[in-house]
Order: structure tokens, then sequence, then C-alpha cells
């Protein structure tokens, strides 16, 4: 049996796609230019651990090359909570500093694991992009946005591809749930607050206790989780803590008891 044309691949993938989305996408297809030149790729072999794509982002805004690398990284050290005016004291004790700088690589840390972050830093920037907006129900399958980036698929020969990712992902985002967070929840309010409930001063286990009672993402919330988050996320805590924590317990009302030598007045 004589083997299909590239053309007549794309033409019946682009069909597939209209048939479930949108006949638009099918003009658009037939209409663009075909490169039958294939793209080769080459396999690079290294026997050092390859930095992961959160990782790349994480590290290009601990180093910003551009102003909108160095605004992102603003934007996002501002979302650490300062401490409570009644507890604005704290900012004065040892180790506030490390802590503030830990709780501001956190908030790095978890953006660059979103979908958002890494959005066009593999493969085509564009087609990535692209991908992300689908997925994220940013983008619906009658957008003319949606024809020009698969007029750009078929110009640098990954319209195959393409028009099956685009399939897949317009289908998954019919199962989005509408406005759900990008970031980790949990852990992102666990950062966000680092500084301002005190959470550098306590034990993970006063920590879980706390969350549960004013009530920040209480389901799930426990020693276990704490301690794990505060590890992978590299929270720093007060130098004392492991022993002798500077926020001891919870009274009534919601009210810290701090350990002998401290308090509002340090």
């Amino acid at each position: 049996m004589k083997r299909p044309k590239r053309a007549e691949l794309d033409r019946e993938l682009a069909k597939e796609l209209a048939d479930k989305c949108s006949p638009e996408l099918l003009k658009a297809v037939v209409a663009a230019p075909l490169h039958a030149k294939k793209i080769q790729k080459q396999k690079k072999y290294s026997n050092l651990k390859q930095p992961s794509v959160a990782d790349r982002v994480y590290d290009e805004l601990e180093h910003p090359t551009s102003f909108a690398l160095v605004e992102a990284r603003r934007q996002l050290g501002l979302m650490i909570l300062e401490p409570v005016p009644k507890v604005a004291w704290t900012k004065e004790l040892d180790g506030y500093k490390d802590a503030r700088i830990s709780a501001e690589n956190a908030i790095r840390r978890i953006w660059a694991a979103t979908d958002a972050a890494q959005a066009g830093l593999e493969g085509d920037p564009w087609l990535g992009v692209c991908l992300h907006k689908v997925r994220a129900g940013l983008l619906a399958a009658d957008s003319p946005e949606l024809l020009r980036y698969i007029e750009h698929a078929q110009k640098i020969g990954k319209a195959e591809w393409f028009i099956e990712r685009v399939t897949a992902d317009l289908e998954n985002a019919k199962k989005r749930v509408p406005s759900a967070p990008q970031f980790n929840q949990f852990r992102a309010l666990l950062v966000v607050h680092w500084m301002r409930y005190l959470f550098w001063l306590m034990s993970d286990d006063l920590i879980a206790r706390v969350v549960t009672t004013i009530k920040l993402k209480p389901d799930g919330c426990n020693r276990q989780t704490i301690t794990r988050a505060v590890k992978e996320l590299r929270l720093v805590k007060h130098p004392d803590t492991g022993c002798q924590p500077v926020v001891k317990a919870l009274g009534e009302g919601g009210v810290f008891i701090f350990r002998e030598g401290y308090s509002p007045q340090f």
C-alpha cells in the first residue's frame, strides 16, 4: 500500500480535530504552506544529571537577566507577608532575615513548579505557551489565535505533533475546574504566612495546630505534611527552634505563648 504523503496526513489529523472542535481549524491547516523537510532530533548523552524544567525556571528567577524576570521576582517577594502589628518586634530577633529570605526562595520554588511558569521552556516557545493556554482554559477551540499557532506549527514541520497535543489538551480543559489555583495552595499559604504568623518560631506540630485554628487550609494538615513542606521548600526557622522554640504553645483565643525571656517588649 502506498504510504500517504505528509500533506495528506496533516489534513487527516486536522479533520479529526475539526470534527471535534472547530471547522475553522481545517481551513487553516489546508491553507498553510507545507514543509516536508524532516527535523532531526539529536540526542545528547551526559553523565551529569540534567536540571528539571522547574529548576531552570527557579534559576532564572534567582539570576534575572531581563526586566520581566526582575519584576516577576519582585512580585513574588511581595507575597511574603510581614508579621502582624502585635508581634512586629519579632523582626528584631536573630535569624529573621534568613527566615524571610528562605520564604521568598520558597515561593519562587512553588511558582517554578507550575505549568504557567514552565510554558515555552521546552521545544518551540510559541507552541509551548499556546498549549499552556489551552490546558488552562484560556484559549478556546474556535479562537483565531489558535489558528495562528497551527499555521506556525505547519511552517516548522510540527503540525502532526501539535494537532494531537491540542486535541488532547482541549479535551482535558473541559475537565478543569473553573478558577482552579495554579499554585500548590497549601504550601503557598504556609510560605506566604511564614513570617506573619510566626511559623518560623514554632515546632512543626504547633504550626499544624495554628494552621488548623486559623483555618488557612486545615484539610489534611498535620505535623508530617508540615515537616515535609518545610524540608522540601528549604524553609528556615529560628536557630533555637530545634530545642526550644520561641513560640511554645497556643493559648486560649489563639494567643501565642512565648518562651521565657521573650515578650512583646523584647
